[in-house]
């Protein structure tokens, strides 16, 4: 490992879940760019862009996607039997039962608001992430689990913003219209 890698991870602000984070998705790739090895920003950009043809070679970045995949397929089953659809359908690859998203799935389905049942899943992927970089203090997990904490916080960023709140007043007329 570079110790341009432990350097990088030690000037990392800390960043906690439902605070705004301390700069820009911008600044910290250009960061990536300017500090890992080509492969590395590879995986680094997965997180980004995933994409199902390429395997990353980080341990933290694969299981991460591996998870987003059963999150993804666990949620379409649960939506569709919500429906009562054929979940078959909308599932991607096989289905692999993993508790604490069915729970978690449940928890925001209770929710009283969309906002909320986006901070409950996003506070299981957050959670996994968390498990995913235990033990991981200066390496490539922690930068890998740090770029992932900071997709999560650029979202609330957007919904916060202006253009957040004109897409979910678009999204609620929609919603209005159809007919259930």
């Amino acid at each position: 490992m570079s110790t341009a890698y432990y350097y990088f991870a030690a000037s990392l602000p800390m960043i906690v879940f439902g605070e705004p984070a301390p700069f820009s998705v911008e600044n910290f790739l250009e960061d990536c760019e300017r500090l890992l090895s080509p492969a590395d920003l590879a995986d680094i950009q997965l997180i980004w862009n995933p994409d199902p043809g390429v395997i990353a070679r980080n341990r933290l970045v694969r299981a991460w996607l591996s998870f987003d995949h059963d999150f993804r397929n666990e949620m379409a089953w649960f939506r569709a039997n919500e429906f009562n659809k054929d979940a078959d359908e909308y599932l991607r690859g096989i289905r692999s039962f993993d508790p604490q998203i069915v729970e978690a799935l449940a928890q925001a389905a209770k929710a009283g608001n969309p906002l909320e049942a986006e901070k409950i899943l996003d506070q299981l992927r957050w959670n996994r992430i968390e498990d995913l970089a235990r033990g991981h203090f200066f390496d490539m997990d922690i930068l890998a689990a740090y770029a992932l904490k900071l997709k999560i916080l650029a979202r609330y960023e957007v919904i916060a913003s202006d253009q957040g709140a004109k897409h979910f007043e678009e999204l609620k007329s929609a919603a209005a219209e159809v007919d259930i």
